[in-house]
């Protein structure tokens, strides 16, 4: 999930309740094994009125498919990096987490122009706090 989430930041996850699940959210759901995974909505579609969401982990090639809302166990709500504490919440961050979201929907398979783009979003000074 770098580098919105990084090896050592504690991650704040809130039970899903009632709350809406959004394109670039990052969700925490589990997989046929029970393993838990903390990883980026991608796509949403409607079935019948359901919805279903297509997880990807930022720097996976392939999605973990769809999964309904049922199959969502909480949604983060934020980071804490050091003393730095920082609210997914936040416009910047929903909409940083919004581009990694359109990224992965058009190149899966290659990161350079991701990495590129984040290199030079790290240097405006509103970005710095959350990519650097």
């Amino acid at each position: 999930m770098h580098p919105l989430v990084r090896d050592g930041d504690v991650v704040l996850v809130a039970p899903l309740k009632q709350e809406k699940i959004h394109k670039g959210d990052v969700v925490l759901f589990t997989i046929g094994n029970g393993r838990a995974i903390l990883h980026r909505v991608v796509r949403i579609r409607k079935n019948r009125g359901e919805e279903f969401f297509l997880i990807q982990g930022d720097h996976n090639n392939h999605s973990d498919g769809y999964f309904s809302k049922e199959n969502i166990h909480g949604l983060m709500i934020g980071v804490e990096r050091g003393e730095l504490q920082i609210s997914a919440k936040r416009f910047v961050y929903r909409n940083l987490g919004k581009l990694a979201s359109l990224y992965l929907q058009i190149n899966r398979n290659n990161s350079k122009p991701y990495v590129m783009v984040f290199k030079i979003l790290k240097q405006l000074p509103l970005l710095r706090q959350y990519l650097s």
